[in-house]
């Protein structure tokens, strides 16, 4: 038999040949009219995987069904059943067809092979819409065939050739094609263009897009004029004929008589379209036909980015295919790894491939899903927070289309932070798969140490996440300054030099201090050292005032004044008076540790 690819099964087969293009629907039509459909579940089409971070390559496993028969079916077969009623139909079969013990007719096996078939032919799943019966036999000694159409419609007036399978119009229980079929009786020789021509007269009146000829004989054609000279009208381009010889009295070559075999009736159509076998026991007939008649799920193929189809292995299927011919729904769940897929697109499509009377038809499902990979950068950045109090994050996803969305989480030293997100403002990447966030600390001792901003993104019921770090460090010494001021017994700064040309401020007067640009003056420590001795005295809080006393051999020596206040007095008091050997050098140390450079309180030494 010719294998033919029905018109929705060859549009759907079409559109997943087209770059990048998915097949609009899962399902379609055998030829015959059975519906077959396929739906890969899983990776649902459109999802995005993740690529484990250091990873080069993904596995998925993908998942589906593929059905034949179930769902909506377009009922569009004509089945014309041609009965040989031959006298040798009334021989002994050997074998029991009616399922009570004994040994029946050929006759008797044909009928039971037509009710059997009805009867399937009658399930949800089938595509068969009318049915027709014909027969035919010769008169050998005239040279004569008779054959005959039958009124498949008992009880309704006139002549109605064909019905559907279940019609029962005299509501005895029976459906009346098989009610006919079990009146007729065998006689005289065989005449194979009589059940041609009579097949032919039935289909005129079918509406349908598929007929199917089902001829049955155990004889020789030795009647009547040659195969050869049958002129269809009826027969067309959606016309097959399934030839069975029965028993071992002939095959489907004999042609003893010169007349035509099975083999040439079966090729009867205008399109010479059709099949021959042969069923030598007969209690598998009704079996027989029921698999010429009905359809199976044969294959599932799998095609990954474009590269040809390959099966899907028998062990990743949990239906053994090709299933069995008959009426009954075939399903089939696959579960098949693809693996080795690369950071970006791919496009996945699955056939599935089944077969009814009228031939071969595949439907197919493409879904594209997408890999992509994450990374984070800077995995590590230090920042100097008296300079720099500020940190970018930017996440890549290699292989995103965009519109992917990354959350940002900070933790540790300033858990909780929050910030903004560029391109997109809803931190969603952007076409090239990027997106960064962006987020401040205060300048301040509380926000020193170290961050850990969680980099996550979530696809295809998955999640990954990538730590980065911010270290936020003060290695930046605060200044110091040494400033002159007026003796509180004075209101003015003595200038300098005064008499004898000596030192920066002839009094010794001066505020002590120092900044810094992370650490406020509670923060920082103030340090007096006698240049001359070494000694240092302090701390002191910045904003201190003293009196400095350079002289040359004396003991170092720090003394409050009656106005200290602990530091930052007034204006007119002074907190400390020291005595050093030498000058006073002034330093500060900040909460980070930080020391300064020195700053200088010159002073002569006495006399002045």
């Amino acid at each position: 038999m010719k294998r033919k690819l029905g018109i929705s099964c060859a549009l759907t087969f079409l559109m997943a040949l087209l770059p990048g293009m998915a097949a609009a629907s899962t399902a379609g039509s055998l030829p015959g009219g059975t519906s077959i459909a396929v739906d890969n579940t899983a990776p649902v089409d459109g999802d995005i995987l993740l690529m484990p971070e250091g990873e080069t390559t993904v596995d998925v496993v993908d998942t589906g069904v593929a059905t034949v028969g179930g769902g909506s079916v377009a009922k569009n077969t004509t089945v014309v059943y041609v009965f040989d009623l031959s006298g040798s139909m009334n021989d002994t079969a050997g074998v029991d067809c009616d399922g009570i013990a004994g040994n029946d007719t050929r006759l008797v096996c044909e009928k039971k092979a037509l009710e059997a078939v009805n009867t399937a032919a009658q399930a949800p799943g089938s595509p068969i819409d009318q049915s027709g019966l014909a027969s035919f036999r010769g008169v050998f000694n005239i040279n004569m065939c008779v054959s005959n159409v039958h009124d498949v419609d008992i009880g309704t007036s006139g002549d109605q050739l064909l019905v559907a399978p279940g019609l029962d119009a005299d509501s005895d229980s029976v459906p009346d094609i098989e009610e006919v079929a079990n009146a007729l009786v065998a006689a005289g020789s065989t005449c194979y263009l009589g059940g041609l021509q009579r097949a032919d007269e039935i289909l005129g009146s079918s509406t349908n897009e598929v007929n199917l000829v089902v001829y049955l004989s155990d004889g020789i054609n030795n009647t009547g004029a040659p195969v050869s000279t049958f002129a269809p009208v009826n027969f067309g381009d959606n016309t097959t004929v399934l030839a069975f010889a029965l028993g071992t009295a002939t095959s489907c070559t004999t042609d003893d008589f010169g007349l035509g075999s099975l083999a040439d009736v079966a090729v009867a159509s205008s399109t010479g379209d059709g099949s021959c076998e042969q069923v030598t026991n007969l209690a598998d007939l009704a079996g027989r036909l029921t698999a010429a008649i009905g359809f199976s799920l044969d294959q599932l193929e799998i095609q990954v980015d474009g590269g040809p189809f390959t099966h899907i292995p028998a062990a990743d299927i949990d239906s053994s295919l090709p299933t069995a011919r008959d009426f009954d729904v075939k399903t089939a769940h696959y579960s098949t790894p693809v693996t080795g897929l690369a950071v970006g697109e791919h496009e996945i499509c699955v056939v599935a491939t089944g077969t009814d009377a009228a031939g071969e038809g595949s439907v197919v499902e493409c879904k594209t899903i997408r890999v992509i990979q994450l990374t984070a950068s800077p995995a590590l950045e230090v920042h100097e927070l008296g300079l720099d109090n500020t940190h970018t994050v930017t996440a890549t996803l290699a292989g995103d289309g965009g519109g992917t969305l990354v959350t940002f989480t900070v933790t540790g030293q300033n858990a909780g932070a929050t910030g903004t997100c560029s391109p997109n403002p809803d931190c969603t990447t952007n076409s090239s798969g990027q997106v960064s966030f962006t987020y401040s600390v205060p300048v301040a001792p509380s926000s020193l140490g170290t961050d850990t901003i969680t980099v996550s993104v979530s696809a295809g019921g998955d999640a990954q996440s990538i730590d980065v770090q911010a270290v936020w460090q003060d290695t930046i010494a605060p200044a110091t300054t040494c400033v002159e001021t007026v003796n509180p017994a004075g209101s003015s700064i003595p200038q300098a030099p005064a008499r004898g040309g000596q030192g920066q401020n002839q009094d010794g007067f001066y505020f002590i201090g120092a900044v810094d640009d992370v650490f406020g003056p509670v923060n920082l420590e103030v340090f007096v050292r006698d240049t001359g001795s070494g000694t240092t005295f302090g701390p002191f809080p910045a904003g201190t005032r003293i009196k400095y006393t350079e002289a040359t051999g004396a003991t170092p020596a720090i003394r409050a004044m009656a106005g200290n206040n602990g530091g930052g007095g007034r204006a007119t008091a002074v907190d400390y008076h020291i005595i050093g050997q030498g000058d006073g050098a002034i330093f500060a140390i900040d909460g980070a540790g930080n020391a300064s450079l020195r700053a200088s309180c010159l002073v002569p030494r006495p006399p002045k």
